[in-house]
């Protein structure tokens, strides 16, 4: 998947022969890209392609979610590593935020 929110695929000369043929039919053009079971398929069609798609990926399309977005469900993981981190290295924290509030 790109930035964008499209998901690319590769597919073997096979499988796009039949995802042609499906669309070619008026009586049998409806396709369905199931993210949540990696599967390309066509009930009149009778095609079932699996998809090969990174778990991160299929996620962040199921969730409708970009990078940013993805790194924001991981909010509190972020928090509790800042935490864990600054606390066994203080050093490294910034003093101003100690500075701005009189401590």
């Amino acid at each position: 998947m790109i930035n964008n929110g499209l998901l690319a695929l590769s597919l073997t000369p096979e499988q796009i022969a039949a995802l042609v043929s499906a669309i070619s039919n008026a009586n049998q053009n409806q396709i369905t890209v199931d993210v949540e079971h990696c599967r390309l398929t066509s009930d009149s069609a009778k095609f079932d392609i699996p998809l090969t798609i990174s778990e991160r990926f299929r996620n962040s399309v199921m969730l409708g979610v970009d990078a940013v977005g993805e790194t924001l469900t991981r909010k509190q993981d972020i928090k509790d590593f800042e935490t864990k981190y600054f606390s066994n290295y203080p050093w490294l924290n910034d003093p101003r935020p100690q500075m701005a509030r009189g401590d």
